[in-house]
């Protein structure tokens, strides 16, 4: 079975996943708790609009889709955990589908001696090793080794990882994991082996370290655009940049949103607060976060001279993607239909039927689909950086 590789969870991320190892030469068993969902992966379909997945499924003869965990538990050593952890309301993670699955081994009734379950869902500090606590005596290893991609290029970015995280304190079952990843990355991605805990902390905080690096970038363009500096903000994101080459892909735009950053920052400085630490930063950061947007309501405003239509060419959190948690762009959109201004939005197939919906029934005389080839036509005010 050491060709076998499981997937449980095989949602927006753990199907890329799944994908990428059988391109990989794995043979997978996946399995989702969603039968038709099931049913239609075993046909070879998928509704989504994630770059190469539908062309990799069409293309998969080794995949094995399932609702049984048990039996991806039966064929496969190594576990792959994807499943869904969605946040609480006091910001911590609802890590009970993972809490199933080890249920699941719990209850599985053959041998689960040297099996490994790697977690890939965001989690709590401390989960993992209580995941290991309640497999005590089962033989089965825990590791934490979350993922960093994004919505919109998976698949893209599980070859370029800017880095692999194994959390675990055995460093034989450390390299087991990183030879099996190896297979899908780049061999120059750097490795940082730790412990289980120590993982989920960086992973929380990597993020958290982008949401001060956005605030951060954000703060420099609304000084320099408050003096009328307009034109020197993408050269101060650049300065910046060749500075400090850890900023390269941040710039001067839109405040963090999406389905990750702002969860994480909150279940950090949650996590923070129960251990006693003083992580009020988190708290800045939000704030600035939130108050950015009024920033560029009344900056597009002022640059907006002729007082046209603005134009959106997505409002979705990131352009070419369904993603609306957190969408700063939504919201700004709303923000000024409510202030009485004509609102053109740029018509693709990402356009949510629930933002659409809300457009027609509060804004409905205010604002305007447009095809994008048919917008050289109008006269209008781009919202772009």
């Amino acid at each position: 079975m050491t060709n076998n590789i499981g997937l449980i969870g095989v949602g927006k991320l753990g199907l890329p996943y799944a994908l990428s190892f059988e391109k990989a030469g794995f043979t997978v068993y996946a399995s989702s708790y969603k039968q038709d969902y099931v049913e239609d992966l075993q046909q070879h379909i998928v509704d989504t609009e994630e770059p190469d997945v539908k062309q990799l499924l069409e293309q998969s003869k080794n995949i094995i889709f399932t609702i049984d965990n048990h039996l991806v538990i039966e064929n496969c050593d190594v576990i792959y955990i994807m499943v869904a952890t969605p946040s609480l309301p006091n910001g911590e993670y609802d890590v009970d589908a993972v809490h199933q699955v080890a249920r699941d081994f719990l209850s599985f009734p053959g041998d689960v001696s040297g099996k490994k379950m790697i977690i890939g869902s965001t989690v709590n500090p401390g989960d993992t090793k209580d995941i290991q606590d309640l497999l005590e005596g089962t033989g089965v290893n825990v590791v934490y080794s979350p993922t960093f991609v994004a919505q919109g290029r998976v698949i893209h970015d599980i070859y370029n990882l800017p880095g692999l995280l194994i959390g675990t304190p055995d460093k034989k079952i450390a390299k087991e994991c990183l030879d099996i990843f190896k297979t899908i990355t780049s061999p120059k991605t750097p490795i940082s082996i730790v412990n289980q805990t120590t993982a989920e902390i960086l992973k929380l905080a990597l993020n958290c370290y982008t949401t001060v690096k956005i605030s951060y970038f954000n703060k420099i363009g609304e000084m320099l655009g408050t003096l009328g500096l307009d034109e020197d903000i993408p050269l101060a994101d650049w300065a910046l940049q060749n500075l400090d080459n850890s900023l390269a892909t941040v710039h001067f735009g839109f405040g963090y949103g999406g389905p990750c950053l702002p969860r994480d920052n909150v279940s950090f400085m949650r996590f923070a607060e129960k251990i006693g630490v003083d992580y009020s930063i988190g708290e800045v950061i939000d704030h600035y976060n939130d108050q950015h947007n009024n920033f560029l309501f009344n900056w597009f405003i002022k640059k907006n001279t002729e007082n046209k239509p603005f134009y959106f060419s997505h409002i979705t959190y990131k352009k070419g993607t369904h993603i609306t948690e957190q969408s700063r762009q939504f919201e700004l959109c709303c923000k000024l239909l409510d202030a009485g201004y004509q609102v053109y939005i740029e018509q693709d197939k990402f356009l949510p039927p629930e933002f659409i919906k809300k457009l027609n029934n509060v804004y409905p005389n205010s604002y305007k689909l447009v095809e994008k080839d048919k917008s050289h036509d109008l006269d209008f005010f781009e919202i772009i950086f």
